[in-house]
């Protein structure tokens, strides 16, 4: 089941944390967290983002393009044999990121899942807000529903990473994965916990499964082409 939910969304490394600073909710605050996104702006010339897996070794690539001219992000992600299984876009406006496209690749089959709830990320986000994105596509004749609901979980958290120290953000994100197959249905949840470090975006995540943890950690920066040569 880890090896399956993986492929989704991604789309961090191991850490030394200190500075920890949790939210108050018992007070309304807001937060500044677009610079904590990914440096959409690097992005002209595609970039590519890779992931490790704690658990099985394996790689996870996020290729990250944006084309300023109609404000899209695009990211495609691709597994540890450099196959797509995942291609999104991203519409950047004043106030955040929202799907506007989510595709799944299987079996060379591409998926046009249908969006039913589509923010992505807040730039400016209070500790009582949640963010929510569903998606619902099928696979032969199974029916699947991804919804992901996400709060501000800390702020102002220092993580040290290739012998840096970098300033993060930290979300909860809470996942429910239904399938529907054949009159039966079965429901997954997990929580994740997402480090977005500022001027990067996503350090590092762990997802916390019922039979343990999956971290995925990010590894490298390098460019389309030194992947393409991988």
């Amino acid at each position: 089941m880890k090896t399956y939910l993986n492929f989704f969304i991604l789309i961090s490394t191991f850490l030394l944390l200190s500075c920890n600073q949790k939210t108050n909710q018992s007070t309304v605050s807001t937060y500044g967290v677009e610079p904590y996104y990914f440096p959409i702006f690097d992005f002209s010339i595609p970039s590519v983002y890779v992931y490790k897996l704690s658990e099985s070794g394996e790689y996870q690539y996020l290729k990250m393009h944006f084309d300023e001219e109609k404000s899209i992000f695009n990211t495609k992600v691709y597994n540890n044999d450099k196959v797509l299984v995942e291609n999104s876009d991203e519409y950047i406006d004043r106030n955040g990121a929202h799907f506007t496209k989510y595709e799944v690749i299987q079996n060379n089959d591409t998926i046009d899942a249908k969006l039913i709830a589509t923010d992505v990320f807040k730039w400016n986000i209070r500790n009582v807000d949640q963010l929510t994105w569903h998606i619902d596509y099928k696979i032969a004749d199974k029916r699947i529903q991804i919804i992901k609901q996400r709060v501000i979980e800390e702020w102002n958290y220092n993580v040290e990473f290739n012998d840096s120290t970098y300033n993060t953000c930290v979300f909860r994100d809470k996942y429910k994965i239904i399938e529907e197959e054949n009159g039966n249905e079965s429901i997954y949840k997990f929580d994740q916990i997402t480090y977005y470090a500022k001027g990067i975006g996503i350090l590092n995540y762990t997802r916390k499964y019922s039979d343990g943890d999956l971290k995925i950690t990010l590894v490298k920066i390098i460019s389309e082409e030194e992947f393409n040569q991988l």
